[in-house]
């Protein structure tokens, strides 16, 4: 996984990103737990298990690698975390992007 900060628009500040090895033994949802750890700067294992948020075995079987056409390449997932400003973009190419909402933070 490589990550960096960036900034964005929207209502969003881009804290956080990071992109999916697809070569790699780990499911993109270990990408997403590594990535929203890094935004509170706290081990993985710290935080909530991502599956009381979503469900990750349909986020890692959107994802799979086997099958996927150049026309998949645009697909993205985006939710957020309960309880957080935390919303996370998946795409299919890998990249992972953990923005905080703008509104929530001034609010």
């Amino acid at each position: 996984m490589d990550s960096d900060r960036t900034q964005s628009s929207e209502g969003l500040d881009s804290i956080h990103t990071a992109r999916h090895d697809w070569e790699a033994s780990d499911s993109v949802v270990v990408t997403v737990a590594r990535a929203l750890a890094d935004c509170d700067a706290v081990d993985p294992a710290e935080l909530p298990p991502l599956y009381e948020s979503i469900d990750t075995d349909a986020l890692d079987a959107l994802f799979r690698r086997s099958g996927h056409t150049d026309s998949d390449r645009d697909a993205f997932v985006r939710f957020s975390i309960p309880d957080s400003t935390y919303l996370v973009t998946v795409r299919a190419d890998g990249y992972v992007c953990i923005a905080e909402r703008l509104d929530s933070v001034t609010s």
